[in-house]
C-alpha cells in the first residue's frame, strides 16, 4: 500500500511539471508570435482600425423597434418617434408586414427573454 502511494505522488508530480512546463512554452510561443513584426498581422490590424474608422463615419441608419402585445395582437411601433409600424397575430407576422410596407427602411430590436416568454417566443 506503502508503494502505491508513492507511486501515485510522483506520477502526480510529473503530470503537474509537465502541465506547468507545457504552459510556459506556450506563452513563450505567443509571445514571441505577438511580438513578431509578421506583415500579415499587420495587414490584419490595419484592416481592423479601418473597419472601426469605417463604422465611426457611417453609423448605423437603422430604427430601433418597440414590441407590445395586447390581447392576442402583437403591436410594434419605432423607439424614438412612436411611429405605428404593424399589427399582427405574431411577432414574425408583424415582422413580415413591416418588411412589405417599408422595404427602404432598416430596423433591428432587443427582445428580452422576459419579453419572449409573454408573447410565445421560442429562443433559437
Amino acid at each position: 500500500m506503502d508503494d502505491l502511494f508513492w507511486i501515485g505522488l510522483v506520477v502526480g508530480a510529473a503530470w503537474y511539471l509537465g502541465y506547468r512546463t507545457g504552459l510556459n512554452i506556450a506563452a513563450v510561443r505567443l509571445t514571441q508570435l505577438l511580438i513578431k513584426d509578421d506583415p500579415q498581422i499587420r495587414r490584419m490590424v490595419d484592416r481592423a482600425r479601418d473597419s472601426l474608422a469605417e463604422l465611426d463615419r457611417n453609423p448605423s441608419d437603422s430604427e430601433q423597434l418597440k414590441v407590445e402585445q395586447h390581447g392576442g395582437l402583437v403591436y410594434v411601433y419605432t423607439q424614438d418617434t412612436d411611429e405605428f409600424l404593424a399589427q399582427g397575430e405574431s411577432l414574425q407576422q408583424a415582422l413580415d408586414i413591416i418588411a412589405r410596407r417599408f422595404p427602404n427602411r432598416k430596423f433591428q430590436g432587443h427582445i428580452t427573454a422576459d419579453q419572449a416568454g409573454k408573447m410565445n417566443i421560442k429562443a433559437d
